[in-house]
């Protein structure tokens, strides 16, 4: 939405977020509200059936129509204003609802080449990867399972095990420096439990 812009405005103007944009009925002209109007009229693009929808739209049946592009709001150049039908209304809110909860084709993902290649560098856990056991010592519990989630995350683990944590405090001051060992004696292959 934000890349469409009126064609007829002069380039100054079209970014301007006062000017109501609107896409034609009947063509793909994208105008702002004032061009529309003049739009409808010189063309005469009235707008077409609906297969098995009752539109009843305007009084004088003429039905010269634009969509606003950002609400879905109808408007007739016939009555100059914007006009109710409990049909077009129906389908707006759902298409806006499906587009909120991510259930449209709008919101699906293209990965780019970068995407792409990004995510076959993206290690993956071995499918005979297990947990290494941290021992509770009383009610440990919650920090463990906390400790576990911070190891078993990929960024993190790469982060610690590649040495890019370097710190200048002495020894036992420093949180980062605590995680960077914890994640050393986790990542080693013996088989030992860590006490917490």
């Amino acid at each position: 939405m934000g890349a469409t812009h009126c064609s007829e405005c002069p380039p100054e103007k079209r970014m301007s977020r006062l000017a109501l944009q609107m896409c034609c009925s009947r063509c793909s002209s994208f105008l702002c509200l004032s061009h529309m109007k003049k739009h409808l009229r010189e063309n005469a693009h009235e707008f077409g059936n609906i297969v098995g929808v009752n539109l009843i739209l305007c009084r004088k049946q003429n039905l010269l129509l634009a969509m606003s592009i950002e609400t879905g709001f109808v408007y007739c150049a016939c009555c100059s204003d914007f006009v109710y039908n409990r049909v077009l209304e129906v389908m707006r809110l759902g298409a806006m609802n499906k587009y909120r909860l991510g259930l449209c084709k709008l919101v699906s993902w293209n990965p780019t080449d970068a995407d792409i290649k990004a995510w076959d560098m993206m290690t993956r856990i071995g499918k005979h990867a297990q947990l290494r056991g941290l021992l509770n010592m009383g009610s440990t519990c919650y920090m463990n399972s906390v400790l576990q989630a911070l190891v078993h995350t990929p960024v993190l683990r790469d982060y610690f095990l590649s040495d890019q944590h370097s710190c200048q405090r002495s020894p036992g001051t420093c949180l980062m420096c605590t995680m960077h060992q914890l994640m050393q004696v986790i990542s080693q292959k013996k088989n030992l439990v860590y006490l917490i």
